[in-house]
């Protein structure tokens, strides 16, 4: 059954253009700076070995910082990145600029989706993506291709004003909606053309700073990230969703890491999810709620979980 879900400080959902500025110039640095050691170690006259070494957490830190885009994007899909709605939006679109074949447009139009039926077998958009992988393997490197696919699809299908599948809809007008699908399609065009470009004329250097942490480390945490999040978790709120709240995780993931209060309340900014976290603690909300990782690592059992579906189906 679901529980009450508790009524929160108005402050909660203010969107700071400040704080939001830092926390994009956060995940800005998070990646960059990596990536730059990354290369500035491929002409280093150091020994193979010693580069390795270095390059191992470098490449590391990279695709968790290319990850944060994922997140700013997230954010600007459930608007709060801006008070403007249309602003979001397109700022959503501009944060994707070194993810490629991810469509934010077309992503947002199923996520919310997913907000309104979590854990619904037959609402659930995440389901007709997750369902049918079963083992470490393919969650960590087939499922993010499949979602992606469908992203790209549901992006198309808007820009040339076919029905989609969903019964939650954004708060755009269907042409609104069309022309961020035309912008979202723009300027992925543009910035794979850009990527490229700079991989065909600085093919090291790209391969170290970007190609590797991407393919590495971004597409398989993302892989298997969702099931992070849901695997045996039910349905109601409180119950449909896992955060983990290790400071690790939130430096990761800029406070996306608790996920269940994002669920909880999808228009609150990220950065303030922690802080919510305390705040529901503070009002008991936790007291027979199991559905918070503490541990750094532990929750990484969930990506390996026997369990066929991805969901577990209990409403009690």
């Amino acid at each position: 059954m679901n529980k009450r879900i508790p009524m929160i400080p108005r402050d909660f959902y203010k969107i700071s253009y400040f704080k939001n500025l830092l926390v994009a110039l956060y995940c800005y640095a998070f990646f960059t700076l990596p990536a730059w050691a990354s290369i500035w170690v491929l002409y280093a006259d150091f020994t193979l070995l010693l580069k390795i070494a270095l390059w191992t957490p470098l490449i590391l830190l990279t695709g968790f910082g290319l990850n944060t885009f994922l997140w700013l994007a997230h954010e600007g899909g459930h608007l709060c990145l801006h008070k403007n709605k249309y602003m979001s939006m397109a700022l959503a679109i501009l944060h994707t600029t070194f993810l490629p074949n991810f469509m934010v447009v077309g992503f947002t139009v199923s996520h919310w989706d997913h907000h309104r039926y979590t854990n619904h077998q037959h609402d659930d958009p995440n389901y007709e993506i997750y369902l049918k992988y079963n083992n470490f393997f393919t969650r960590m490197f087939i499922s993010l291709g499949d979602a992606n696919r469908m992203y790209s699809r549901y992006v198309f299908q808007i820009a040339l004003g076919k029905p989609l599948p969903f019964k939650y809809k954004l708060p755009f007008t269907d042409g609104e909606l069309k022309a961020f699908a035309w912008l979202n399609i723009g300027w992925r065009l543009i910035c794979t053309t850009a990527v490229v470009l700079l991989t065909v004329y600085y093919f090291l250097p790209m391969l170290m700073g970007y190609w590797l942490p991407i393919i590495l480390v971004t597409r398989t945490y993302n892989g298997i990230r969702p099931y992070l999040e849901h695997t045996n978790t039910s349905i109601g709120a409180g119950r449909d969703s896992r955060s983990r709240t290790s400071w690790l995780w939130t430096l990761l993931e800029i406070g996306n890491n608790y996920h269940q209060e994002h669920h909880l309340y999808p228009k609150v900014p990220s950065y303030k999810l922690p802080a919510l976290h305390d705040y529901l603690n503070a009002q008991n909300f936790y007291d027979d709620n199991d559905f918070a990782d503490r541990s750094t690592f532990g929750v990484v059992k969930y990506a390996y979980s026997d369990a066929r579906l991805p969901l577990k189906q209990e409403s009690n």
